[in-house]
């Protein structure tokens, strides 16, 4: 089936059209002026606990690209919870702090609550236990199906790590 050199012309118009269209882009300039931090709350549990911010600049209800390079990043009350260049924050002591990234003349904030900091990292199986076993090997790929895992009716010694229960 041939396409006509009018459809064509037709079909070239309407991608020229929707390219030039006003819609924000990824890396667009802000015309708005306007930040956001992602997420825009956050909780730090216990010592040690850390989060990445991301500040993205906003057209209209939309982001439109990706500040937090340029950003710079204070906390209000650095014995709460302290803030680096690159905006991770990270718990000092119980409290609440607000960290503010400024892009040029533009700022935006968000509320970090910070719990039971002097408390260790609680141990969690997913946190810690998997990792150990992910890098042993266990309970992924050609040892989870040598030891049987994957099949229920075998008796492996891995198998009640993996959720299954022995038939034996």
């Amino acid at each position: 089936m041939a396409i006509s050199s009018r459809a064509l012309l037709a079909l070239a118009v309407v991608v020229l059209l929707s390219g030039a269209s006003g819609a924000p882009k990824a890396d667009t300039p802000n015309g708005t002026g306007a930040l956001a931090i992602l997420p825009d709350a956050v909780v730090l549990r216990g010592q040690g606990s850390h989060q990445q911010l991301i500040v993205e600049a906003k057209a209209g209800n939309a982001y439109a690209g990706n500040r937090t390079g340029t950003s710079t990043f204070t906390s209000s009350n650095p014995n709460v919870a302290t803030v680096d260049a690159a905006g991770v924050v990270a718990a000092v002591s119980d409290g609440r702090a607000i960290i503010t990234a400024r892009d040029g003349e533009v700022t935006a904030s968000t509320v970090v609550e910070v719990e039971r900091a002097s408390a260790p990292y609680p141990l969690t199986f997913r946190n810690h236990v998997v990792p150990v076993l992910t890098r042993a090997r266990i309970g992924s790929g050609t040892c989870t199906r040598a030891y049987g895992a994957l099949r229920a009716s075998s008796t492996a010694t891995v198998a009640p790590l993996m959720g299954f229960s022995p038939t034996r």
